[in-house]
């Protein structure tokens, strides 16, 4: 039974690591995607709304991750401390290889989900307003669904990388 839960134990940590490490490379690809569009949109003079959208996933996460510090250091006792606490890894090496921190990665997970919630309120915005090109007016969908590719791709990518260099002890 030990052996079990162990092993469910392990199994969580490199679906936790996996999720984060593909939430942070697809971030990046999100950022590069939406500075393009906005340097494109702003040459044709279209809106700035991938700018704003740009800025809201980068500043989210560290306003977010030292809001939730500061708050869960100043409570100790709150549910949102115990929510956002580090408990130990069984793999500390991993969590030391990928810089996995709970807190971070629940920031830049609600950064994300916002981040898509805003290019699906874009979307509607070029779709219901018009006054677009008809070649860029699905460009806020092109950069939605790329990204949650991107995302699926890299979180089945890291699973089955981490695994095999478990595996392999190259860790």
């Amino acid at each position: 039974m030990e052996d079990y839960k162990r092993k469910r134990k392990i199994q969580s940590e490199v679906i936790k690591t996996s999720s984060y490490r593909a939430l942070i490379i697809t971030k990046y690809y999100l950022t590069i995607c939406l500075a393009i569009s906005f340097l494109l949109l702003a040459f044709a003079g279209y809106t700035e709304s991938a700018f704003y959208i740009l800025l809201t996933l980068n500043a989210i996460p560290p306003i977010l991750s030292y809001v939730l510090k500061d708050y869960s250091k100043n409570r100790a006792n709150s549910w949102l401390s115990s929510f956002t606490e580090d408990k130990t890894f069984t793999l500390n090496n991993l969590k030391a290889i990928y810089g996995y921190l709970k807190v971070e990665h629940i920031a830049n997970s609600v950064s994300y989900l916002i981040t898509l919630v805003l290019l699906i309120l874009w979307q509607y915005t070029y779709i219901s307003k018009g006054g677009m090109m008809q070649e860029l007016i699905y460009l806020p969908t092109l950069l939605l669904l790329s990204s949650l590719l991107v995302h699926l791709v890299l979180f089945i990518f890291y699973i089955f990388k981490i695994r095999w260099d478990l595996s392999n002890n190259s860790l």
